[in-house]
């Protein structure tokens, strides 16, 4: 698959000068625009996942108001280039359409397509309160009566799954079903890892490549592999599909060129194709990589209604976010924690807790896992040349709050006294 390298300039150009840019020229898809369903609403007789549409709840704009080729608001230390309005305007995220490709992201696809061309979006012209930072803790405890976040407009959420791995000894696995009692499933080689490159080269999953060591999970793309469809990587997923929730990775990233490290969710159905990104290219945390990648943290997703057999077709969206802190925290040197928040009408990352700009088109709809991923194609636009040394993604602990298809609202009993505040 061959990506553009000049769209990739383009963007990383208008990340670094705050400038929103856009490659979807149609409308925004948005939710119901309905206001957030408080507890006291999800508490009440409910017969599907309650409607809480983040976007509003954070800036007050209907982002199915904003104009064509926009989406919701930008994150808050995001510039953007102002127009004249005499409403409250939102802006798009960076995005690209079919163009930065399906080898940009997690999902599978066989050959190229060309990027359209970038353009620049709207902004809120008026004061902009921004989305706010999230304080995402973990309580310690299961309730059995489920979580509300106060981070997010106090959305309920019935399940929780915290996970350290230091608790765990140091090994290395050999097993797809080494941590199934832990709630995780690793892939093995009946399973690929990332998309394929313009000539079909491909990760296929390995659990060798993961292993606990100084108290973390480590993903390691093995350097010096040859270039072929049957390429060794690491991934991991949860194995409770979720239908909506906060999810948080606690990670440290390698600073190697040449792979693609991501946190995402991914779609459990062959028919549908939901996914939710946050993916950095190894080495591009400061500066552009060499294929044109980066610098920063992407945000990346994909038409749900899409047909996932045919993932070049797939329509998809990217946002791009310089790390805010990169002068003072190299996320190479240290563990940081990247959350991407999914409710039924919306989507937010975050970063440290600082939310990010994020693509707001294509939000997900069906069920989909949590996974950890560090994987290579060797394709120059994109993971980059096949790494010369090993790169290593150190994962330190995990937290999700969600719901699922049958768990989502009030447990019969409870009261929303019961519930434990977050």
């Amino acid at each position: 698959m061959r990506s553009s390298f000049s769209l990739f300039a383009i963007l990383s150009v208008l990340a670094a000068s705050g400038v929103q840019a856009s490659t979807k020229s149609c409308s925004a898809k948005t939710g119901t625009g309905s206001t957030p369903a408080s507890l006291a609403a999800v508490a009440g007789a409910s017969s599907a996942p309650g409607v809480n549409n983040l976007a509003n709840a954070t800036t007050g704009v209907d982002a199915s108001s904003a104009p064509s080729g926009s989406a919701s608001a930008p994150a808050s230390g995001s510039a953007s280039v102002s127009v004249t309005s005499d409403s409250a305007v939102v802006s798009p995220p960076i995005s690209s359409s079919s163009g930065i490709a399906a080898v940009a992201g997690n999902s599978t696809a066989s050959s190229a397509v060309d990027a359209p061309a970038a353009t620049v979006g709207y902004s809120h012209t008026g004061k902009f309160s921004g989305v706010p930072d999230l304080d995402l803790p973990d309580i310690g405890k299961d309730c059995e009566c489920g979580y509300k976040v106060k981070s997010l407009d106090s959305f309920y959420f019935r399940k929780r799954f915290s996970f350290d791995f230091s608790s765990l000894p140091t090994q290395t696995f050999s097993s797809s079903d080494a941590l199934l009692d832990k709630g995780w499933i690793i892939k093995d080689s009946s399973s690929h890892v990332g998309g394929p490159s313009d000539v079909g080269n491909q990760c296929l999953g390995d659990p060798s490549s993961l292993s606990i060591e100084e108290g973390a999970l480590q993903l390691t793309v093995k350097a010096g592999q040859t270039l072929s469809s049957n390429m060794k990587c690491p991934e991991i997923s949860h194995t409770d599909p979720a239908l909506h929730g906060v999810f948080q990775a606690e990670m440290q990233l390698s600073a190697v060129e040449g792979t693609c490290q991501a946190f995402w969710l991914n779609h459990t159905s062959e028919v549908t194709a939901d996914e939710l990104d946050i993916e950095v290219i190894g080495g591009t945390h400061k500066v552009m990589g060499a294929g044109g990648a980066g610098p920063g943290i992407y945000s990346t997703s994909w038409e749900p209604s899409d047909d996932p057999g045919k993932p070049n077709d797939i329509e998809h969206t990217h946002g791009l976010a310089p790390f805010p802190d990169i002068d003072t925290n190299d996320p190479t040197e240290t563990f940081n924690k990247y959350t991407i928040a999914w409710l039924p009408s919306s989507q937010q990352r975050y970063y440290n807790g600082i939310a990010i700009n994020t693509t707001t088109q294509y939000n997900a709809v069906n069920p989909m896992n949590a996974t950890i991923n560090n994987w290579s194609n060797g394709f120059a636009g994109w993971s980059g040349a096949f790494p010369t040394t090993d790169s290593v993604l150190k994962v330190k602990t995990v937290l999700f709050y969600y719901n699922t298809e049958t768990e989502f609202d009030l447990k019969e009993g409870c009261s929303e006294s019961d519930v434990c505040e977050v």
